[in-house]
């Protein structure tokens, strides 16, 4: 039986990125998938918003270490999923 496009992954590749995890390139999105971009996106702007929240009000150095971290990663997450939806031809949620 023939998987669906939603089940399959034979149109990815990944890119080597900072840390050996690397990123999945996706080769055209379908509609749902570029639903679940846009809600993502709309997430990691939503802890990104928080984390910078946080940042300003904890004294502890240790701490606010882990959350400028965080929110680096939240930042790189912004980035490629602002990229993801951008190539689908819809434009990114701000």
């Amino acid at each position: 039986m023939p998987q669906s496009r939603d089940d399959t992954y034979s149109d990815t590749s990944v890119i080597p990125s900072e840390g050996g995890a690397g990123l999945v390139q996706q080769q055209g999105l379908t509609p749902r998938e570029v639903l679940y971009a846009q809600d993502q996106l709309s997430k990691e702007q939503l802890c990104l918003k928080k984390c910078s929240i946080y940042s300003n009000q904890i004294q502890d150095p240790q701490l606010k270490g882990s959350v400028q971290r965080m929110m680096e990663s939240c930042q790189r997450h912004v980035n490629a999923l602002s990229g993801l939806v951008g190539q689908s031809g819809q434009m990114p949620m701000q």
